[in-house]
């Protein structure tokens, strides 16, 4: 079990030295069951935009109440906002010195930027997304444990089933995040163990709510041959007395790959004049 912990979080680390020029458009609808997308604008979106050397970064994530767009560029970087989707953007901040502490804190916070020369920054995570966690976040976790391993055919291709159990001290930290006790994964050996489904028990911040989570995910393929999650479907149920929990989340996503232009990733792809003295 040990080892095939070590494999997973291997490949998936390898994985990520091909997602780098991958451009990502994601949507999320959250509905009860029954109901379908049919139109429906979705309740979150999110874009993320990048160049292979993570010189170029872009992050967009919109929902009624909360709509960012964060963007570097080699010249500067810069930070819009709206209070709702109708709303036109507004200009909430420009980085004009990247080298200055404030551009670094604001790099670390929204791309995950250190220190120059790491930029790797944000990027597709990766066809490892259960609900509000990946595979690979929990697999680091110190209480993380692979009960079984078995094989089963799914789609013509022979994947793996593992079984887990993950304990987590019970501090004041723990009780604010999210947490799967245990559950089970559908991931397929060959292709970077992408994930294909999930049964997991969910316990979500505060302790207070726990639920059951089935999960599946349409695997495809880049030109490239990287694959990639096309679309997922989460059923959440809650499994104890208390607030009823009953919802499908819907995800759909878009992924080019490519390398993208550097206009891009600047003030004019919004609508706004470039700051003095940035080449046009």
């Amino acid at each position: 079990p040990d080892n095939l912990v070590k494999e997973l979080l291997a490949k998936s680390s390898d994985y990520d030295q091909h997602t780098l020029s991958l451009q990502v458009n994601e949507k999320t609808w959250i509905l009860p069951p029954g109901q379908e997308i049919n139109g429906r604008v979705p309740d979150e979106h999110s874009q993320i935009k990048r160049d292979r050397a993570g010189q170029l970064l872009m992050y967009f994530f919109e929902k009624d109440d909360l709509c960012t767009c964060v963007a570097k560029n080699a010249y500067y970087a810069f930070r819009l906002e709206k209070k709702k989707r109708s709303d036109k953007w507004v200009i909430a901040k420009i980085y004009r010195n990247l080298l200055s502490q404030e551009t670094k804190d604001f790099l670390e916070t929204y791309f995950g930027i250190k220190e120059k020369g790491s930029e790797v920054g944000t990027r597709y995570p990766g066809p490892y997304e259960l609900f509000n966690l990946s595979v690979v976040s929990i697999m680091k976790d110190p209480g993380f444990r692979v009960t079984k391993k078995s094989q089963v055919v799914r789609d013509n291709r022979n994947l793996w089933r593992i079984d887990f159990v993950c304990t987590i001290a019970e501090d004041v930290k723990s009780r604010h995040t999210w947490h799967y006790p245990s559950g089970s994964l559908i991931v397929d050996p060959q292709r970077y163990f992408a994930l294909h489904a999930f049964e997991a028990n969910i316990a979500w911040p505060g302790r207070l709510v726990q639920s059951v989570a089935l999960g599946t995910q349409e695997i495809h393929e880049t030109k490239n041959g990287v694959p990639y999650a096309k679309s997922a479907i989460i059923q959440l149920k809650n499994n104890q007395k208390g607030e009823r929990i009953d919802l499908n989340v819907h995800r759909q996503w878009t992924i080019e790959d490519r390398e993208p232009s550097w206009e891009e990733f600047t003030l004019s792809a919004f609508g706004f004049p470039e700051p003095p003295g940035v080449p046009e």
